[in-house]
């Protein structure tokens, strides 16, 4: 099952986000849910993208949509910014 999220991040630097996006997903990825009697391993795809003050926040999140799907398609379990690619 998928699951996509936005959370925005204020003043920021992009490596500030992209650090605090990977602490997470390792956080995440250290965990072990219990389904019933089955041990699930969740893993997750972050997309992280720095508004630019001169765009809309829409082309931001589009920007950071595209960055999510790049992660999932390098492999998943990742944290991908198109800015550093």
């Amino acid at each position: 099952a998928a699951l996509e999220l936005l959370l925005l991040l204020a003043d920021v630097t992009l490596e500030e986000a992209l650090r605090a996006a990977e602490r997470a997903r390792r956080t995440i990825e250290a965990q072990t849910l219990m389904v019933g009697e089955a041990p699930i391993q969740v893993t997750v795809s972050m997309g992280v993208e720095v508004q630019d003050p001169r765009e809309p926040l829409g082309t931001t999140v589009e920007r950071a949509d595209a960055a999510l799907y790049e992660a999932k398609r390098r492999g998943r379990n990742r944290v991908f910014t198109e800015q550093t690619a």
